[in-house]
Order: C-alpha cells, then structure tokens, then sequence
C-alpha cells in the first residue's frame, strides 16, 4: 500500500540544507571568480602603470628635472622623496604643468595609486647610487586590496650628496661616455653632463696646484680635501724641470692625509706613520709632500733627510 503522506519536516529541513549549502557553493564560486578576474586586472594594470614610469625615467632629461638637487640619505633603503609627482614636458629643459601620474589618481579610471615614493637602495661607487620609484596601490576589489611596484634607476650626486643625473639607463647618465680631460674645466666640450661625471671616470685629475711659496696656482685646497673625503685617491707630483730633475710623483697612502693651518700632507703609499707636521724637520719618515711647498726627501748615501720647496700638483681619482 502506498505511503501518501509526503515529505516529512525532516526530510524538508535537508532538502532545504542541501539546496542551501548549493546556492552558498554556487555564490563563493562567483564571487572567488569575480574577485579572480578583479585581481588580474589590477596586476595588469599595475604593470602598465609601472611601465609607464620606467618609460618616463629611461629620459635622462625627464628624470632629471623631477629629481635633481635632492639630498640622499646615507643610510641605504631610505626615502629620497615622498609625494613624487610627475608632469609632462614643455622642452628637455622644463616641466610642464599637467600632472600625469600622482598620489589619490586612478590609472585608467581603475586602479588607485596610494603612493608614490623614490628610494635609494644600493651604494655602488662614490657618488653614484641604484635607487627605485616604489608605487602602492589599492584595489577596490580583488584578492589583494594593498600591493606596491617598483622600478630602479640609476642615480649621480655631487660632492655634497645633491642628486645631478638619474635615469633607467646606466650609459646615458654615468661616467664612461665623455673624453679624457686634465682637470675637467672644460667637462662640457669633452662631452660630460657635469664637471664631478668627468672627475668620476676612474682617471687621474688634476684638482689642485702649489707654487714653491705654497699659494695657490690652480684650483682649491679644500677641493682637494672634499675629493679625498669622498674617497678618492691622491697623487702629487711636481712639474718637469724642478729644481733641475724630472717630473716625480707620489701615490699618496689611503686614508692617510693631515690638515694643520691650511696644509695637505701626502704621505706615500709604501710609507706608514704622520710625522710632526709644524717642524718638518728631523721626521722618521721621509718622502713627504706638503701643500704650502714643502718637499722632505731621504739622501739614500748618507741616510740624511733634507728638505726643499717646490711647486706641486695634486691629482684625485675614482
């Protein structure tokens, strides 16, 4: 005999479970799906973006004019500049005024830009630095709401840690594109962007020249003093003809170089110690050159240290 009583309320609770727990399975399959193709879009368009700025900085014109004359930090993956903002040109030697790519915008009316930042990430000589635009960005869906981008560039500063050139390509803003030139005065004709790209080829340079009476003949002593801080190398030598010999010059040790009352001590390089500045005379070490003249040699025959003056060249380099 048949069982006409239908469905009891058991039977409808799980059917009503089951349809449920379908209808929950079907709605977080869409919205993962959703959220899938959201997430996509907003890596896509994050390239894009980040393409766009690497695009930009491969100018060394356009790098340039948003970032020269910024302080780098000394401490290594430090903000250089937050709020980057970056315009279009009017010509290689200005900005202009419309404002294509910044904080708060929507790259292509979708994808928000959070921030935009430049680093200095890496030392990788004297005065030259890898540094990196960083872009975050908030994604009004998606699996991820935050997430950054980057792209690096290239960075040259002066003496005093002001940016002067920066790009994405190394050649077009670093040291091995421009001629040889004695002291760099003229840097422009040699084919440098600045005078400190030309001193920074890794050849001798001529920064500094004394008479025999210790003044000056070319150049700056503190120049020469801010070149070693750096970190470059020194040499000294005195001009062909002094005193009747041959041109003679010194590599001076590293690191090793004294001032007392306005005066540069190259001590050479195979040659350890400072001797007594004031006296010059009567030092345990020979062999020592000093800026206002001062010339302190060993007479090898008689182990006798004299002492003369002459006019001297002071050469740096990187």
């Amino acid at each position: 005999m048949k069982n006409n009583r239908g469905l009891s309320i058991l039977e409808v609770l799980l059917s009503i479970g089951i349809s449920s727990m379908i209808a929950l399975g079907t709605t977080y399959a869409v919205v993962t799906s959703m959220n899938g193709m959201s997430h996509v879009k907003n890596m896509n368009l994050a390239e894009d973006s980040i393409q766009l700025v690497s695009g930009m900085l491969t100018d060394p014109n356009y790098c340039s004019l948003h970032f020269n004359g910024l302080t780098v930090p000394t401490v290594m993956d430090s903000v250089i500049q937050s709020g980057v903002v970056f315009k279009d040109m009017n010509s290689p030697t200005s900005l202009g005024t419309t404002e294509i790519f910044k904080e708060g915008q929507k790259y292509q009316s979708a994808l928000e830009i959070s921030s935009i930042k430049l680093y200095v990430e890496t030392k990788v000589g004297t005065n030259r630095f890898i540094g990196a635009v960083r872009v975050t960005y908030k994604g009004a869906s998606g699996m991820v709401s935050h997430f950054s981008r980057s792209t690096s560039l290239f960075i040259d500063t002066d003496a005093a840690s002001k940016i002067i050139g920066c790009s994405r390509n190394f050649a077009s803003s670093g040291p091995s594109i421009g001629l040889f030139s004695k002291d760099c005065t003229d840097y422009a004709t040699k084919g440098w962007g600045s005078k400190d790209q030309c001193l920074q080829d890794g050849k001798w340079h001529l920064v500094y020249s004394n008479t025999a009476a210790g003044v000056a003949s070319f150049g700056v002593l503190n120049d020469l003093v801010t070149h070693v801080d750096a970190g470059a190398s020194v040499k000294v030598s005195h001009p062909p003809g002094t005193l009747g010999m041959r041109a003679v010059g010194e590599t001076c040790a590293a690191n090793i170089y004294v001032i007392s009352d306005g005066i540069f001590l190259c001590i050479p390089s195979y040659r350890f110690g400072v001797p007594n500045l004031p006296a010059k005379t009567g030092e345990p070490q020979t062999g020592l050159y000093y800026s206002d003249g001062v010339i302190v040699l060993m007479n090898n025959s008689t182990t006798e240290a004299f002492r003369f003056n002459a006019p001297m060249d002071w050469y740096i380099k990187y």
